[in-house]
């Protein structure tokens, strides 16, 4: 699965929370697996919500790749930031 990011990351997202049978479903949660897996698999950097972010950071565990996940807009601008001002080249 390592030659399709996305499909690992659905896969063991998924697989945690479902063995987490004390968290309630919500109407979007299967959405941000799919989305947020999908974008963490290929982006710099995703803003998502605290669940949805321990849920992707625990499938990330024990694989290579993997965005920056944060839960605050002043994260994911700091980390932009930081992103922008390494690979400012100086001539």
């Amino acid at each position: 699965m390592s030659s399709v990011p996305f499909v690992g990351t659905v896969y063991e997202a998924t697989h945690v929370r479902l063995r987490n049978a004390g968290d309630a479903w919500n109407s979007h949660d299967l959405t941000d697996v799919f989305y947020l897996a999908c974008a963490s698999a290929y982006a710099d950097v995703v803003v998502c919500e605290k669940k949805a972010g321990d849920y992707l950071t625990r499938a990330w565990r024990g694989r290579n790749g993997g965005a920056r996940l944060v839960t605050s807009l002043a994260a994911a601008v700091a980390s932009l930031e930081a992103r922008v001002a390494g690979s400012v080249r100086t001539y």
